[in-house]
């Protein structure tokens, strides 16, 4: 890590980039708010990005008033020079709702984007570090991440800021990771009242809500194999086959514990008693966070997994999911340390 990194209770200043970054991601508004109208249609991403510039300039932070959207080789600045848990570290998530456990906000990607870019740390996924490409990671729209927010230093900032800084601390972890395919998957089909399996299709899922055609994708996940520790999270890999229809169909995922679960087709279709994973959709590939306390408790007694996929209309085909957990052997820094 650059020794040019220092912190107070708002802020990380970044010597090596001589800014300023805001530690609360979400002081706009997280992306689901700050896309929500361009999400409907009812606006252009390129003015939606025009309104969360505005947004970012007439706020104030921690006392500091004039922010901006970071742009994209600032983010990459930061990211490059400090360790993924490091980031998570002083940029978490500091709102309930926010299910996901890496670190990702949108920045100012230009001005007429085709796309909400997303980049960002897994917060302990040191194997594969940056999510693949630093955008696109699944539906921003739809899913609340974060904005980054910077400002340019300045003698008076410095000034400013001088009594309250601190030196970065430095967070590093060793993390076992395994991908897990799931044991069993099944496709449940509807017509008026009645369920029906349909016949696995090996290597791939598939998901519709039309007149002519209503089915769901449900998929196992045995945890037993795993070695134990603790948990430090899991989630579920989507990537897209093929899809049909205007706009393009929305995939909600919901998961519960195996343990007990009817697996006859008309409660597999209603799933009761699930937790809500998040919604996907293509071109997009995604990780979504499975929720942390169901999925916690599932490693630690060896509950298999069981999740459901469903579509709002239209039909989509997509990569078996893969569940990719992470865990450690005893507790580390994200559990045995406050937030500095």
């Amino acid at each position: 890590m650059k020794v040019d990194f220092s912190f107070t209770q708002h802020f990380v200043i970044d010597g090596v980039q001589n800014l300023v970054w805001s530690r609360d991601l979400y002081a706009i508004g997280d992306t689901t708010s700050v896309f929500k109208k361009a999400a409907a249609g009812n606006q252009s991403l390129a003015q939606a990005f025009s309104d969360a510039r505005a947004r970012a300039a007439a706020i104030e932070l921690g006392g500091l008033a004039g922010w901006r959207l970071a742009k994209r080789e600032e983010v990459d600045g930061v990211l490059n020079a400090l360790d993924p848990t490091t980031v998570y570290m002083y940029f978490r998530p500091r709102t309930k709702q926010i299910p996901y456990r890496w670190v990702f906000a949108t920045f100012d990607d230009g001005n007429a984007p085709s796309a909400v870019s997303i980049d960002g740390e897994n917060y302990a996924n040191t194997s594969l570090g940056r999510y693949p490409g630093g955008q696109q990671a699944g539906s921003p729209e739809l899913n609340p991440y974060g904005v980054w927010l910077v400002k340019d230093m300045s003698a008076e900032v410095e000034e400013k800021l001088r009594p309250t800084l601190e030196p970065l601390r430095v967070y590093t972890e060793s993390v076992d990771e395994q991908r897990l395919k799931p044991v069993s998957t099944y496709t449940v089909s509807k017509a008026e009242s009645s369920f029906d399996f349909l016949s696995p299709t090996k290597g791939s899922a598939a998901v519709s809500a039309t007149r002519s055609l209503n089915n769901r994708y449900f998929a196992r996940y045995n945890l037993k194999s795993l070695p134990k520790g603790v948990l430090v999270g899991a989630e579920v890999l989507m990537a897209p086959m093929s899809w049909s229809g205007a706009p393009t169909p929305t995939i909600k995922i919901d998961m519960k514990s195996a343990a007990g679960a009817s697996e006859q087709a008309e409660e597999l279709w209603k799933f009761n008693e699930s937790h809500f994973v998040g919604v996907w959709q293509p071109p997009n590939r995604a990780r979504l966070e499975l929720p942390e306390q169901v999925a916690r408790n599932a490693y630690n007694v060896g509950d298999d997994l069981l999740l459901s996929f469903a579509a709002d209309f239209n039909n989509c085909q997509f990569f078996v999911p893969e569940l990719v957990v992470r865990f450690v052997e005893q507790e580390n820094v994200l559990f045995g340390k406050p937030i500095p």
